[in-house]
């Protein structure tokens, strides 16, 4: 059994190496380039459907799932059978009935109204919201990263990671 572990362990490291590139999506006629922050790995190869029931519990049935990612640490404990511990995550959506369609103005400030509602009151998104509607509009993405928070440090990296993540894809999409 341990040899088995062993070699488990190995080729989640193998697979590690292989997960960390960007990867291409269609939404429609068009096509937009996703990858996960360091630190953070797509669970998409592995084709699991227990991967994929626990990252439809976290957006509507109305969206279509482009990434769900794991802590590294959480996607080699799934890769050797153990349980995950779930402490950090991400998921990438698009609206399926906006996914052949480039959105306008109007439908990004609706999709802006809906992920505030979805964050409540939280008022420290301001700024990053105005960011957000001075973005050239085109197909409609949400990303969405969920962490355990402790506080301080689990916050400020909260925070960083979302902002490297959207200046990323930005980046990638340009």
């Amino acid at each position: 059994m341990a040899a088995m572990r062993t070699v488990a362990a190995l080729l989640a490291c193998l697979a590690l190496e292989c997960a960390a590139a960007p990867f291409a999506v269609r939404l429609g006629a068009e096509r937009i380039v996703l990858d996960t922050p360091p630190g953070l790995s797509d669970t998409g190869d592995l084709a699991s459907p227990r991967l994929n029931d626990l990252a439809a519990t976290l957006t509507s049935p109305s969206n279509r799932i482009l990434l769900f990612a794991l802590s590294d640490t959480d996607y080699r404990r799934f890769m050797q059978g153990d349980f995950l511990d779930m402490r950090r995550y991400l998921i990438a959506v698009t609206p399926k009935g906006l996914e052949n369609i480039r959105v306008g103005n109007e439908q990004f400030a609706e999709l802006v109204s809906d992920a505030l509602r979805d964050l409540g009151k939280a008022t420290s998104v301001t700024d990053y919201v105005k960011f957000l509607e001075s973005q050239p509009v085109g197909k409609a993405l949400r990303i969405d990263v969920y962490m355990l928070s402790e506080g301080g440090p689990d916050l400020n990296w909260l925070k960083g990671t979302t902002e490297r993540w959207v200046n990323e894809l930005l980046r990638l999409n340009k």
